[in-house]
C-alpha cells in the first residue's frame, strides 16, 4: 500500500510548513487527488488516520479533492473528459490526445492556527459583532426617484 508512503511525505511536507510559518497547529489538509495518480482515496484516508494520530499534526481535517482525467486533443483542440482511460477524442476521434489535469496529488492547501503573536494588534480584543457590514443609509442618501 503505497498510500502510507504518499502520506508520510504529505505529513513531512505539512509539518515543514507548520514550522516555517511559526504556526500553532494545522487545523486542516487540502489535498487534490487525480484520477490517474494511481491513489486509492479510501486507502489514503485511512493511512493519513492511522499515521495522523502518531505525528504531531493532531487533529487536523484531511479534504480529499477527487480531480478527474481531462484531456486536449492535439489535432482538433477539444478539451474533453477522459473516460475509462481510453485517451480518444470524442469529436474528431484522435488519438493525440495530451492530459490537462487529473495526473497528479496537489497538496492545496494548509489551514494554521497561529500563535497570538503573530495576530495584528487588537485582533484577539476585537468587538465579536462589528456591527452591520452595509449601514443604513441616512435620510439625505435615499434616492426619492424622478423630480417632478
Amino acid at each position: 500500500m503505497h498510500e502510507i508512503s504518499l502520506i508520510q511525505d504529505l505529513l513531512r511536507q505539512v509539518e515543514q510548513l507548520r514550522q516555517d510559518h511559526h504556526a500553532d497547529r494545522v487545523v486542516a489538509i487540502t489535498v487534490q487527488v487525480g484520477e490517474l495518480a494511481g491513489v486509492d482515496l479510501e486507502l489514503f484516508r485511512g493511512a493519513y488516520e492511522m499515521l495522523v494520530a502518531a505525528g504531531s499534526i493532531g487533529t487536523a481535517k484531511l479534504e480529499l479533492i477527487a480531480v478527474p482525467l481531462e484531456g486536449l486533443c492535439q489535432g482538433c483542440g477539444h478539451a474533453f473528459r477522459i473516460e475509462r482511460f481510453r485517451f480518444v477524442c470524442p469529436m474528431c476521434g484522435g488519438q493525440e490526445v495530451t492530459p490537462l489535469r487529473g495526473e497528479s496529488l496537489i497538496l492545496q492547501q494548509v489551514t494554521f492556527e497561529m500563535p497570538a503573536r503573530f495576530l495584528p494588534p487588537g485582533f484577539l480584543n476585537r468587538a465579536l459583532d462589528p456591527g452591520p457590514i452595509h449601514p443604513e443609509p441616512s435620510s439625505e442618501e435615499i434616492p426619492h426617484g424622478p423630480a417632478g
